[in-house]
């Protein structure tokens, strides 16, 4: 046996030591990350220097390109006392005493009695609050569904709601 001194340590020098296999699945995906990350790397220098390909991902990855066409539509049929308001992910309609609510791709979503001619909206995170202005009805709504409603003494000149629900309302008597 032969012993070879190196920094004041012995080592034998005659045992062979098996070489340590490679893991090839690791390997894989250690490539495949890194052509991952290089693809998205390359993809969006393109994107920043050439409009070409700006305009390509704009129209057909990202969508950007709005047409009128294209896009969902709410009929409405007689525009004379209509009122829209938006909230949240909803757009609220009130015409002829009843609230419909649609969706963001133009579907209805629930449709609500209201006896409403002159309405006031007020929103906040999920609630929406819609009063009759000069009027005495009030209505909660979360979401798409109705908390409550109330008949106010007076006339309702302002609401707000915050965004746990709690509602105030401003009203003015009437004088006798």
């Amino acid at each position: 046996m032969k012993y070879y001194m190196f920094n004041g340590l012995k080592r034998d020098m005659s045992k062979n030591k098996p070489k340590k296999e490679i893991n090839k699945k690791k390997v894989i995906k250690v490539v495949i990350i890194i052509l991952v990350i290089l693809l998205f790397i390359t993809m969006g220098i393109l994107y920043a220097k050439n409009n070409n390909v700006r305009n390509f991902f704009d129209k057909y990855i990202f969508r950007k390109e709005v047409k009128e066409e294209n896009l969902p539509t709410i009929e409405l049929e007689g525009v004379k006392e209509t009122n829209v308001y938006a909230y949240k992910n909803y757009i609220v309609i009130i015409d002829d005493n009843l609230i419909k609510m649609y969706n963001k791709s133009a579907k209805e979503e629930c449709s609500l009695d209201a006896q409403i001619s002159n309405p006031i909206f007020e929103s906040n995170g999920d609630y929406l609050c819609i009063a009759e202005k000069g009027g005495q009805k009030l209505y909660l709504i979360k979401d798409k569904n109705l908390v409550w409603q109330k008949d106010i003494e007076g006339n309702i000149s302002s609401v707000n709601v915050n965004s746990n629900g709690y509602v105030s309302i401003t009203i003015s008597r009437n004088k006798l």
